[in-house]
């Protein structure tokens, strides 16, 4: 895949797209399970019929256009191809990446359930909006991580771990 062919779905995922982290339940056993997902909407069916074609999911249309879809690996597969090149979302693929890692891979066989806290702890910092580090500056969101038993330096780029800084 050409860089940029990936540079463009970044872009289209700046503009377009969501990342989203959702709550499965699990009957066998009962209790929940974490799913990754992506969308992108948009007017254009080829855009999204293009996205459909090369990284697999599900296209519907919808009253404001078209909503392309892509869940678990595939979703995975997508973010990690996208990442070097998102600009304004780049806190939360990280953050989606880091909680696949940590939950959503380690889920088979053993199946890694999440409680409600824990579910609206991963929730809020989804959402987080400010800069991330480890090193004080936005210590509640690194108190947060590690919480859930996810190092926060794993949020940095090798750049920005050896200077101090955490992502902006």
């Amino acid at each position: 895949m050409e860089e940029t062919f990936k540079a463009y779905v970044a872009g289209l995922f700046d503009g377009y797209g969501d990342v989203n982290i959702r709550r499965h339940k699990y009957n066998r056993i009962g209790g929940y399970v974490l799913v990754l997902e992506l969308s992108f909407t948009t007017e254009s069916a080829e855009v999204v019929e293009l996205l459909a074609n090369t990284f697999g999911g599900v296209v519907n249309q919808t009253r404001r256009g078209f909503t392309y879809n892509i869940t678990r690996d595939s979703a995975r597969a997508l973010l990690i191809t996208i990442a070097p090149y998102v600009l304004t979302k780049k806190t939360r693929v990280r953050f989606a990446l880091l909680v696949y890692e940590n939950y959503i891979a380690t889920a088979q066989p053993g199946l890694r359930y999440v409680d409600d806290k824990e579910f609206a702890t991963i929730m809020s910092l989804l959402d987080h909006k400010g800069p991330i580090n480890s090193y004080g500056k936005s210590g509640e969101f690194g108190e947060r991580l590690k919480m859930l038993g996810i190092n926060p330096t794993a949020m940095l780029t090798p750049s920005q771990d050896a200077e101090g800084k955490g992502p902006a």
